[in-house]
């Protein structure tokens, strides 16, 4: 196949051969390659997070070799990112990739949709014992079809377990069906409705709605004069013991992120995996490394007209150096492509 320059530079800076980088794309190379490896979109949360922690049973090819080793680096060097200030939008993308949704964009009621159901996440230490707040859950607008304004329908909750130092630990994942929970504590909420008493009709100044479970105002409310509507918290509030603890838990153990070390040691299975199907892969790789790392060399000292020593280059004689490696990178790449994936 002839490959062009921009497919060529396209495929290797979405990491099919070079280093994994961790950022806020790491939703859609984590989807791309489970895919990769055969793993379904519709395939459940739990599935795929168990699939994470073991890619090895889904590997024939070297093809697959080499994405598995990719999805575990990405995930190796995930966890070392979740001591990080930007940890949690890092694990809110993570999810997002992983069950195939979309992130919602600002800091909205929820964090993820997929479908039609709604998702926040939430990353806590281990030693965070602070109840999980949705706020504004119960107001009557929260259910309306705008990702701006719609409520989530599931918690996605991860526990950092042993983050000593960074990187040095693992994620417990949970969900948590928020309706259910709504559902279940109804009286918590009629009770509240209660405490701020009755209007001058007797009436009470909110309803609770058992149906699209909000809390609304009484439609058949009369206010005295100069009277004010008493303030509803609208917050809904989810004791941790609910999500995580074994003795009290309603939510469902979904998955576990492992440490790096254990990942480290996956990796090291898989290239012994990959080297006994192809045991020419990492000269192959090594190759279209050096080919590429030539002609980007190549490519930049055309670009400012200054070879790596400082020296200033006939351009246009150069660009006939460049074209050659460019020549040599497609060759490299297609001999890659054949030794490694063609002839599986």
């Amino acid at each position: 196949m002839d490959y062009t320059k921009d497919l060529i530079l396209q495929l290797l800076r979405e990491q099919t051969f070079a280093e994994v980088k961790v950022d806020k794309n790491i939703g859609n190379r984590i989807t791309q390659l489970m895919r990769a490896l055969g793993v379904s979109d519709s395939d459940t949360i739990k599935y795929k997070l168990d699939f994470m922690s073991n890619p090895k049973s889904r590997i024939q090819t070297a093809e697959q070799s080499i994405n598995a080793i990719t999805l575990l680096e990405t995930l190796k060097d995930l966890v070392k990112e979740f001591e990080g200030s930007g940890a949690g939008f890092l694990f809110e993308s993570f999810m997002a990739g992983l069950m195939n949704g979309d992130v919602i964009p600002g800091n909205k009621p929820s964090d993820i949709v997929v479908g039609d159901t709604y998702y926040q996440t939430k990353l806590y230490d281990r030693s965070n014992y602070k109840p999980v707040l949705l706020k504004g859950w119960l107001k009557p607008e929260s259910t309306s079809n705008s990702p701006e304004l719609r409520r989530s329908d599931i918690v996605i909750f991860a526990d950092k377990i042993g983050f000593k130092k960074p990187g040095d630990g693992s994620l417990r994942i949970y969900e948590y069906d928020v309706n259910k929970h709504v559902k279940i504590n109804q009286s918590v909420y009629q009770n509240e409705i209660e405490k701020l008493g009755k209007s001058k009709n007797e009436e009470y100044f909110y309803v609770f709605d058992d149906t699209k479970l909000t809390v609304n105002i009484n439609p058949n409310l009369e206010l005295s004069v100069g009277e004010k509507l008493p303030k509803f918290n609208y917050n809904v509030t989810i004791p941790l013991g609910d999500i995580r603890d074994s003795f009290t838990r309603k939510g469902e153990l979904i998955g576990e992120i492992k440490t790096i070390g254990e990942i480290i040691l996956s990796i090291n299975t898989i290239k012994d995996i990959g080297e006994s199907l192809n045991k020419n892969m990492l000269d192959t790789m090594e190759k279209v490394f050096t080919a590429y790392k030539n002609f980007k060399n190549s490519l930049d000292t055309l670009t400012v007209g200054i070879d790596t020593e400082g020296e200033s280059v006939d351009v246009k004689e150069h660009s006939k150096d460049t074209q050659s490696k460019l020549k040599t990178l497609e060759r490299t790449f297609d001999e890659a492509k054949t030794n490694l994936f063609d002839n599986q």
